[in-house]
C-alpha cells in the first residue's frame, strides 16, 4: 500500500515522539526498534476503530498515524539525525519545544 505523504509525515513524527524520550534517557536504538511494534498490541482497539464514514483515502492517511511500523521509526531516526544530530538536540530544539521544555532538565 502506498501511503500518502501527509500520513507518512505524521507517522514519522509520532515515531520520533515515541523514540525521543527513550533515546534521550539512554535506551539504545536496537532496543527502541525491537520494542516499538509492541505499541500495536497495546493500541489495537484504537487502531481498529477508524470511523466508518471516512473515505478510503482518509483511512489510508489516518492508518499510519494509528500504527507503529518499524519503517516509520527508522525514518524518524534518520530525520532526527539529519536535522538535529541527536534526540537530545531534537528534544531541546525540535517541533513544539519552547524555553520551558529546553530548561526543564537543568
Amino acid at each position: 500500500m502506498e501511503i500518502p505523504h501527509s500520513g507518512y509525515r505524521a507517522a514519522t513524527l509520532r515515531a520520533a515522539a515515541a523514540a525521543a524520550p527513550l533515546t534521550a534517557l539512554g535506551v539504545d536504538r536496537e532496543t527502541v526498534v525491537r520494542d516499538y511494534p509492541a505499541t500495536n498490541e497495546y493500541r489495537a482497539k484504537e487502531a481498529g476503530a477508524v470511523p466508518a464514514p471516512l473515505s478510503p483515502h482518509d483511512v489510508a492517511v489516518l492508518r499510519p498515524v494509528l500504527e507503529a511500523r518499524p519503517e516509520f521509526l527508522n525514518a524518524s531516526f534518520a530525520e532526527v539525525a539529519d536535522r538535529y544530530g541527536t534526540f537530545g538536540n531534537y528534544l531541546r530544539k525540535g517541533p513544539g519545544s519552547d524555553d520551558r521544555a529546553r530548561t526543564a532538565g537543568r
